[in-house]
């Protein structure tokens, strides 16, 4: 439990404190026009806050928690190529691969690489069936 809260933590004020020091010693060096009025300013920044808020509630209501975070959601978290990082993925994960066949065929081989994942694959035949 106290990972988690230093984890979240790490996200909800060091990282803000840093950037907010960082836009600070920016300041004298980054010279741009003012877009428009505050109001202006004020309108496109709620429209990107409920826009953030409206994605990480589908994230967490459809993925059951948010991505890429060290406390994966429960359910499936997909990652094409992941060849290319395997060395960073879980050593228990499933993994599926798909093979091109003739026209529009395809094949699909799925993986169990660890004991947790072999009994998820084991059961997908009964979940498919449901």
């Amino acid at each position: 439990m106290m990972g988690r809260i230093l984890y979240g933590s790490l996200f909800l004020v060091l990282l803000p404190a840093l950037l907010i020091l960082w836009a600070h010693a920016a300041e004298p060096n980054v010279t741009l026009p003012a877009y428009g009025g505050p109001i202006t300013g004020y309108s496109i920044a709620a429209c990107g806050l409920a826009l953030m808020l409206v994605a990480m509630q589908q994230l967490w209501r459809m993925g059951k928690g948010l991505p890429m975070n060290a406390f994966p959601p429960p359910n499936l978290v997909f990652i094409e190529w992941g060849e290319r990082v395997a060395r960073c993925l879980p050593p228990d994960r499933v993994e599926v691969r798909i093979a091109a066949l003739a026209g529009d065929e395809r094949r699909f081989e799925v993986a169990g690489l660890g004991p947790r994942s072999a009994q998820q694959v084991e059961a997908l035949p009964e979940r498919l069936q449901a």
